[in-house]
């Protein structure tokens, strides 16, 4: 479902940028209120609206415990909206949440790829997070090569572990939303 999956991947993508930019502009609550307002249209615009909403709120508790890790490891740090000193802020958690609303759609093919599901976390964590800390919300511990280690192996483990919740909650193929009659491939 060509059209699911772009309507997905431009509510995630809103959501990340509304996130990133609300806490890199120092208002990281604008974010969470956006970035919520795109997680809610993706649970109601899918099908199986139960399962998504179960599947954002098990994946948002995967990073809260990766980045929970990190904060208390003293590999990371971050500049907006952190509650506690190890309690990732709120904006993070969402991030989280919403990346489980693309298990099921856009990047579905992260659910049948375990070994691409190790990758994609073990390198797409850390280059997410270096690419935002030139944005000044994430810092690495002085030095980056202690923090990078963790961040690869927390991310391969979490990625797949949300990966495998996605298929094993949801049935087989891509997730559709409500709208969305294009024949299935």
């Amino acid at each position: 479902a060509r059209v699911t999956n772009a309507v997905n991947y431009a509510l995630y993508q809103v959501g990340w940028l509304a996130c990133v930019f609300g806490a890199a502009w120092s208002h990281p609550w604008l974010g969470v209120a956006v970035g919520s307002g795109t997680l809610i249209a993706h649970v109601m615009l899918a099908e199986r609206r139960a399962d998504e909403l179960r599947l954002a709120c098990l994946v948002g508790l995967i990073g809260t415990v990766v980045e929970s890790t990190q904060l208390v490891a003293g590999t990371l740090s971050f500049s907006h909206g952190t509650i506690a000193a190890w309690l990732p802020p709120a904006w993070l958690i969402l991030l989280w949440m919403q990346f489980a609303g693309t298990l099921r759609f856009s990047l579905h093919w992260l659910t049948e790829r375990r070994v691409a599901a190790v990758l994609f976390g073990a390198v797409g964590g850390p280059v997410a997070y270096a690419a935002v800390s030139r944005l000044g919300i994430v810092h690495f511990h002085p030095d980056m090569w202690r923090s990078l280690p963790l961040l690869s192996i927390l991310w391969g483990i979490a990625v797949p572990l949300a990966a495998n919740a996605a298929r094993d909650r949801g049935e087989s193929g891509a997730g559709r939303y409500r709208f969305d009659r294009t024949p299935s491939r």
